[in-house]
């Protein structure tokens, strides 16, 4: 777990790798842009968060009982709750990283590659970054 400026800088390091795939050549990268896409909208989400009751997922998600969840799903929902504007390039991001990583027959292309970047920085952008 670190605080808001180390989750910043692991974000800003995601995100210019994720833009320099996307220069070099979208269409053969383009799993590996959504992916730190993903990772960068992870990170400036977690720096957010530390302005929250939550302040970071790892220490605030319910890992026991009914309301038990992964990390990532709780994170899930505190962007839901506190910045539903991003919720959507959020889940898009999550899950367009999880088929990227785990699916062989991924069809992403170099769309797919610019809306991994663009809903990467609205969710920067609505985090207030």
């Amino acid at each position: 777990m670190g605080d808001s400026p180390a989750h910043l800088k692991k974000a800003a390091l995601n995100e210019e790798l994720a833009r320099k795939l996307a220069d070099e050549e979208p269409s053969k990268y383009a799993d590996w842009v959504i992916t730190t896409a993903f990772y960068a909208a992870i990170h400036y989400v977690e720096a957010y968060l530390f302005s929250t009751p939550e302040k970071h997922t790892d220490g605030s998600c319910p890992l026991d009982g009914e309301s038990a969840m992964s990390t990532h799903d709780w994170r899930e929902q505190l962007v839901d709750k506190y910045k539903p504007t991003a919720s959507e390039a959020y889940s898009f991001l999550r899950q367009s990283a999880y088929v990227a990583r785990y699916l062989c027959n991924s069809v992403f292309t170099g769309v797919g590659a610019a809306d991994g970047i663009k809903y990467m920085e609205l969710v920067k952008k609505e985090c207030g970054y």
